[in-house]
């Protein structure tokens, strides 16, 4: 899944390397939560 691939390009240039991180991981979190309850 590449979700959030073209959000990360988009937004690597405003942001700090942290706030990247954590909007990666947060995002990340989302989008695999919501795959798990599609599954199920």
């Amino acid at each position: 899944c590449h979700c959030g691939s073209r959000n990360f390009v988009r937004t690597s240039r405003t942001k700090t390397q942290g706030e990247m991180i954590s909007d990666i991981i947060s995002d990340k979190s989302k989008y695999i939560r919501r795959h798990i309850e599609d599954h199920i």
